[in-house]
């Protein structure tokens, strides 16, 4: 037997493993924690198959207070922050959602040049709405790009791949109303995402 085998196998036996609580998974295998299934109540996806390829495929979580709640739990738990690390991570968080609409955009299509979101139109223009007739929007306030093969990113979105595109995407609050519908548009598509239709 491999030596460095049998001493993993004595560490093991003797308790001397990796200790700690494995994050919950539902019998698919899915993360399944209260932070997961928050953000999958949040998430939104639109996508375009083609006989033999994926022309895109938009995935786009709105991050709410209540999500940012949820997100702090979940990365103190990992993380074994202490309550004051704790509550200094989660008055962040509450202050940017109190002063934007914040949304975490994964974008994947198999043309490059269309891969790219920006603040300014050039391929999609994005737009956020609070009015369901959709005639009063607002125009980004940032669009910062993400690396979508950071680890942590990808355990706190686990819909990203390598082979995506991600960014945070931020807009001036709109208000208290639970009603948004993100927009992407543009000569290749035009998305809705919509959260609390009325």
């Amino acid at each position: 037997m491999d030596s460095r085998i049998a001493a993993v196998l004595i560490l093991v036996g003797l308790g001397g493993g990796p200790t700690g609580c494995a994050p919950n998974r539902n019998v698919f295998g899915d993360l399944s924690t209260p932070y997961h299934k928050a953000l999958n109540s949040m998430t939104r996806e639109r996508s375009f198959f083609d006989v033999d390829q994926v022309k895109y495929l938009t995935t786009v979580t709105y991050e709410t207070k209540e999500l940012q709640q949820a997100y702090v739990e979940e990365y103190a738990k990992r993380y074994e922050l202490p309550p004051d690390k704790k509550n200094e991570m989660l008055a962040r968080q509450l202050a940017e959602t109190r002063d934007y609409d914040v949304f975490f955009v994964s974008h994947f299509t198999s043309d490059r040049k269309s891969a790219r979101i920006t603040a300014d139109p050039n391929v999609w223009r994005l737009t956020l709405s609070n009015d369901p007739s959709g005639q009063t929007v607002e125009e980004p306030f940032s669009v910062t790009p993400m690396t979508s093969n950071d680890p942590v990113l990808q355990y706190f979105h686990p819909y990203v791949t390598h082979w995506s595109k991600t960014f945070r995407v931020k807009f001036k609050s709109l208000g208290e109303g639970p009603y948004r519908q993100l927009r992407m548009t543009g000569v290749v598509a035009q998305l809705a995402f919509v959260w609390n239709p009325p």
